[in-house]
């Protein structure tokens, strides 16, 4: 979910691809967090680049 936040945070949409009914909720509860902050982003960022 986490990851899902950071994609949502930089403009894209997330596909999950379950069809488990509590994954689905999951997924979505993530629309009602904040956005991550400054440096959990970068950590993210550099991970991916990695």
């Amino acid at each position: 979910q986490i990851f899902f936040r950071f994609l949502m945070d930089i403009g894209l949409t997330p596909l999950t691809g379950t069809t488990d009914e509590k994954h689905m909720k999951e997924d979505i509860e993530v629309l009602h967090w904040h956005s991550l902050d400054h440096e959990s982003a970068t950590k993210l960022k550099i991970f991916i680049h990695d």
